[in-house]
């Protein structure tokens, strides 16, 4: 189970950038008259929509901490649980609980386990069903305050990661349209130069039916 958000491993302009791929893949996929004489403008326009990424949008006014019942929690090393001479050595087992924190996400979930090029501390939970997860055991010795100060230490840097992601999705998307028309008129270039080649040969020329586009 993948359970990291921001990962700078993986950056997310990467992924980001992959619409690029997509644009001038659809753009190359179109028929030469389809290029030439369609409205660039309208086209380019069409394509960024088609291809912009969905920001995610953590929904805090719908996080809940669901109960996931009764634990023998190994608190070993946890700050606040003390143990005996006999359990010097070994795993120190206490009771408790496991919960989870659910924070529903408006959008692609999905881009929240990228690292945004704003700087964001990587934090360690899931993505699933289109929403953040974060499950803990927790010993009932280190008590309810103490888990309601690490789940809002840990809202805090979710909160800040998904609007790190968010801005850099924004900017992405706003120069999406230039990138595509741009795009565009170097296809319709790379189409004027092949047809301008095949118009000086001076013998008739005819395009089988079978021939792989130019490019």
């Amino acid at each position: 189970m993948d359970r990291q958000l921001f990962d700078y491993g993986r950056p997310l302009a990467g992924v980001l950038n992959q619409s690029h791929d997509r644009i001038k893949a659809a753009i190359r996929a179109e028929p030469e008259s389809f290029v030439v004489n369609t409205d660039a403008e309208r086209w380019a326009a069409h394509l960024a929509e088609k291809n912009a990424a969905d920001p995610p949008v953590l929904v805090m006014e719908q996080l809940r901490v669901e109960d996931l019942g009764e634990r023998q929690v190994n608190a070993t090393g946890m700050a606040g649980v003390s143990f005996t001479s006999m359990e010097w050595g070994r795993a120190v087992i206490r009771p408790g609980l496991e919960v989870q924190l659910v924070i529903p996400v408006i959008g692609d979930a999905e881009l929240l386990r990228y690292g945004p090029s704003g700087g964001a501390p990587t934090v360690e939970a899931d993505i699933e069903a289109g929403s953040v997860y974060r499950r803990w055991n927790w010993p009932h010795i280190k008590g309810p305050d103490a888990l309601s100060e690490e789940i809002e230490r840990l809202n805090g840097q979710l909160m800040h990661g998904a609007e790190k992601v968010a801005a850099e999705i924004a900017r992405h998307n706003a120069a999406l349209e230039d990138f595509t028309a741009e795009a565009i008129a170097e296809r319709r270039a790379e189409l004027a130069r092949h047809s301008g080649f095949l118009a000086a040969l001076r013998v008739p020329v005819a395009r089988r039916a079978d021939a792989p586009k130019p490019f």
